[in-house]
């Protein structure tokens, strides 16, 4: 029941990493 119940948080990580990665690439370029 944890495991389903983290996987929101867990989607909510990556999309937050995903947003971070894409402006640290675009003050790159």
């Amino acid at each position: 029941m944890q495991f389903i119940y983290s996987w929101p948080q867990l989607l909510g990580e990556m999309l937050m990493m995903t947003k971070t990665l894409r402006i640290k690439i675009k003050i790159k370029i």
